[in-house]
């Protein structure tokens, strides 16, 4: 099962790319779509005797268009928590000098602030309604 569930903070504001997505029976673009990217730091597990202050991993998070990427639109910043639902997706490359290249990030399935302001709240709750 490619299932994963991630508690972290937001490196950036993210970063929000338009596409447009064909339509494969009639070859006519449909509605402009986009999808919002950003990375999100996730604190390692913790033991007795470890360092005090160990380093975050920055995770590459993808949503595709949909409620999760007009939430991360509308309602994420740089340093807000959230957690967050997703997959683990893989995508290989070849580069122009013929090697190949893999990335991993995760794609969202579900997301939600940790600790949401009420400014936030008010911007998720306009983005749920409009879906």
């Amino acid at each position: 099962m490619n299932y994963i569930h991630l508690t972290g903070r937001l490196g950036a504001d993210p970063e929000i790319i338009p596409y447009k997505k064909q339509n494969i029976s009639s070859g006519k673009d449909r509605r402009e779509r986009f999808l919002a990217k950003f990375d999100i730091a996730v604190d390692p597990p913790w033991r007795p005797g470890q360092d005090t202050d160990p380093k975050p991993d920055w995770i590459p998070i993808v949503a595709f268009d949909g409620p999760a990427a007009r939430f991360a639109e509308k309602a994420l910043r740089k340093g807000d928590a959230v957690c967050l639902t997703g997959r683990l997706q893989t995508d290989t490359w070849e580069t122009e000098d013929g090697g190949k290249q893999k990335s991993l990030a995760v794609t969202v399935i579900e997301i939600e602030k940790s600790s949401p302001s009420k400014s936030s709240e008010d911007a998720a709750s306009r983005v749920l309604e409009e879906a």
